[in-house]
């Protein structure tokens, strides 16, 4: 409503009365959705808050970009060449994917994946289990909920 009557005041020297209300309903429409979206968390968005610590979507990539990028244009505005601390940023958030253990030649990150993927697999497959022997019970001690229809009589065949 604040932006409805801030709308008015300013439009109303300069446009016929019909028309500023539908510019500040358009105006006001505009904003409203603006705000659902941001709010919404679309990867479109490009937050780098919301990237997973592990990701493969090419839009979270881009999102990490245009953080990098931002961040250093405005050093660079600021007439400051040394990105050093955003490198180092990047270089950490990014060590999974690029930088192998320096101590043996395997890649560590892909190890320590396939631990977490395989951890969670037993996690799955243990509670799966559990849900199977308590479905047996249930099915086992369940009463029939079928409706038994009684045998005719013999002498109406």
């Amino acid at each position: 409503m604040a932006l409805l009557t801030r709308c008015t005041t300013l439009a109303s020297g300069m446009l016929p009365s019909t028309y500023y209300r539908l510019f500040c309903n358009i105006t006001l429409i505009w904003h409203q959705t603006r705000n659902e979206y941001l709010v919404s968390g679309h990867p479109t968005i490009q937050n780098p808050t919301q990237v997973p610590d592990e990701f493969d979507d090419p839009l979270d990539h881009k999102a990490l970009a245009f953080q990098y990028i931002e961040e250093t244009y405005t050093f660079w505005l600021d007439l400051q060449d040394d990105f050093s601390e955003w490198n180092q940023i990047m270089e950490e958030r990014y060590r999974e994917y690029f930088y192998p253990n320096p101590n043996n030649d395997s890649y560590w990150v892909l190890e320590k994946r396939n631990e977490r993927a395989q951890n969670e697999l037993d996690e799955k497959t243990q509670l799966l289990s559990k849900l199977k022997v308590e479905y047996g019970k249930l099915k086992s001690s369940a009463v029939s909920l079928r409706w038994h229809t009684p045998p005719l009589p013999t002498k109406f065949l």
